[in-house]
């Protein structure tokens, strides 16, 4: 039984994260047993201990953080805009870069900002009601409990690449140490005080891309921002971000033909680069999925 269980899985992830095109509403008949595996590998994910869940009506809220951030990766000149979306602790350490010339990425940018009007006959301004429906991004919701243990558990690994260099999915490598410990070690503070709201955003395994499990944290007056590893640095962010948006730029014939599902696509990419998960992520995991099913024969 258990063979045939890791046979089982191992096929989907062989077959379940291949193409780009993601639809909401519809599936065609030739890839609807691919689009229900890939359904099926998706696992959401529940808050660590440390947290209790808790419905806090920010679901909204939570949607715009993320457009917020998708359209500050799209606009030039901004790489300080986009590390803003982070917390307090990864915002201070990440604006700390030695080099910050944006040359290369502001000159992709403004590719993609033509290509876009080309294709969809507008500028890159995103509704986020409309994007990210609970198809793309399920919001899972609650708040501090414990925060000895909380602090522990939290970020949670963004994407689960099993069989991966495991650094891919390390969480926070400074989670086993005390809140101000990791508050000298990596500077700013780290706001999993008892009661702090907290959020994660499931983004489903779309576009060729891997699910993603986004950790966010609820800092006052009344921002949501997004925590990330604290071995990101500004320049992992910039160089991740670059790659990323350098494979959109030379794939546009690969661009969903509706607006919306293309404004889902460069979101996930530019997550994607926040936690240093790679373009090809996909390709590997069915490369892994592959020695797998090898080792279950």
């Amino acid at each position: 039984m258990q063979r045939k269980f890791t046979l089982f899985v191992a096929a989907a992830m062989a077959s379940g994260i291949a193409g780009w095109s993601y639809a909401e509403d519809a599936v065609t008949p030739d890839r609807n047993m691919d689009h229900m595996k890939m359904k099926a590998m998706d696992k959401v994910p529940s808050l660590p201990a440390g947290f209790v869940q808790k419905n806090l009506n920010e679901e909204k809220d939570i949607r715009s953080e993320l457009g917020t951030l998708a359209e500050d990766a799209m606009t030039k000149s901004d790489l300080d805009g986009v590390l803003n979306n982070l917390v307090d602790q990864d915002r201070d350490r990440t604006k700390k870069r030695d080099d910050k010339d944006t040359t290369k990425l502001d000159g992709r940018i403004a590719q993609l900002q033509k290509a876009w009007k080309d294709k969809y006959g507008a500028e890159f301004d995103i509704d986020a009601e409309k994007a990210y429906t609970g198809m793309f991004a399920q919001i899972i919701q609650g708040e501090v409990s414990d925060p000895a243990v909380a602090v522990k558990n939290w970020p949670l690994a963004a994407c689960d690449m099993k069989g991966m260099n495991p650094k891919m999915m390390q969480r926070d490598t400074d989670g086993e140490t005390k809140k101000e410990e990791a508050k000298e070690m990596f500077g700013g503070d780290v706001n999993l005080d008892k009661g702090r709201n907290v959020a994660l955003v499931h983004v489903a395994a779309s576009h060729g891309l891997p699910a993603l499990t986004v950790s966010m944290i609820h800092e006052l007056p009344d921002q949501w921002r997004i925590d990330v590893p604290n071995d990101r640095t500004g320049e992992k962010i910039y160089q991740d971000l670059l790659t990323h948006l350098t494979y959109l730029g030379e794939n546009p014939d690969k661009w969903p033909a509706d607006v919306q599902d293309g404004y889902r696509a460069v979101t996930h990419h530019v997550l994607m680069a926040l936690y240093g998960v790679p373009v090809d992520a996909a390709d590997m995991m069915n490369k892994a999925a592959g020695k797998m099913m090898n080792r279950g024969k």
